[in-house]
């Protein structure tokens, strides 16, 4: 296993362990804006337990399923305004196809 910096395309930069030129073990995706997510990762996919760190740096523990964070209720109870874990969930839903 090998340590690496990729910078992707998009601006957000991978920091972890490559297997076979492909993201395995652990690691982290930091995107443009500072946020962060962390943890396991499996043929370049986040799995089971991890955790994103918003820009402030507030940091929410998460379950990642396919590759995507599920989060427990502290992180909605940070969320500004009125919005519902489910409104919450559909917007993600949409932002990751």
């Amino acid at each position: 296993m090998i340590k690496e910096k990729i910078i992707l395309e998009s601006g957000d930069v991978y920091e972890g362990d490559i297997v076979d030129g492909v993201p395995n073990g652990y690691g982290k995706l930091i995107f443009k804006d500072g946020a962060i997510h962390e943890g396991n990762i499996k043929n370049g996919v986040f799995y089971g337990k991890g955790k994103f760190i918003e820009i402030d740096g507030k940091v929410f523990d998460c379950n990642y399923i396919n590759g995507k964070p599920e989060f427990d209720e502290e992180y909605y109870n940070s969320l500004e305004g009125d919005v519902s874990k489910e409104e919450v969930e559909q917007l993600l839903k949409i932002l990751n196809g």
